[in-house]
């Protein structure tokens, strides 16, 4: 199963028993404010990919809680959020991991990358962690960057102008992600390469 939903303020996914899966969230601001709350309930002998990629500009600001709520034993989820920030804008993150007391043997990895664009954006990311099970696995990361300069004079060195240069390091950091999807049983190359074609046209066509 291969979901795919764009700039939802809301999202309460309800697995199966015995369900695989990969979500995956878009979110294109610009000159806009929202606020979303995604929740996602893991059950018995689930095992979830969950991408949310998400781009801002002009002031924009999203202020996004992520929930992976383990109710069943041997589940698990992978959460993966990648931001980019540029021309003022704001993104705050609040991941949460939930492991509950019957969710012994849950999987659950949670992990934000973020890229600021320019002086102005900044990025919240507030990740945590309430464990009820004993025999469980369970990380949390968060890392922020900016544009490498040297990545970009080495592509206007090649005739890129700045825009297009930051445009494509930019495209690159949000899918890269998508890729990891690959290794999924439940994704074929010829639907992974459909969907970045659509998400990055989604991200990025008007920036």
């Amino acid at each position: 199963m291969v979901k795919t939903y764009w700039n939802v303020p809301k999202l309460n996914f309800v697995t199966k028993p015995d369900q695989s899966g990969i979500l995956v969230i878009v979110y294109y601001l610009n000159q806009q404010q929202l606020t979303v709350n995604l929740n996602f309930e893991i059950l018995k002998n689930n095992n979830f990919k969950i991408m949310i990629l998400v781009n801002l500009i002009g002031q924009s600001q999203l202020h996004l809680t992520t929930t992976q709520n383990h109710l069943e034993a041997n589940s698990t989820s992978d959460l993966l959020c990648k931001a980019t920030v540029d021309q003022d804008s704001r993104f705050s993150y609040y991941g949460k991991v939930v492991i509950n007391k019957a969710a012994n043997q849950a999987h659950a990895y949670q992990r934000n990358e973020n890229l600021i664009l320019d002086s102005g954006s900044t990025i919240v990311s507030e990740p945590s962690l309430e464990i009820k099970a004993n025999d469980v696995f369970c990380t949390h990361g968060s890392f922020t960057s900016y544009l490498d300069p040297l990545e970009l004079y080495y592509l206007q060195t090649r005739g890129l102008s700045l825009c297009a240069a930051e445009k494509l390091l930019t495209k690159g950091f949000l899918l890269s992600g998508l890729d990891k999807l690959l290794i999924e049983p439940v994704i074929t190359v010829s639907r992974l390469e459909n969907l970045r074609q659509q998400v990055g046209h989604y991200l990025l066509s008007n920036h």
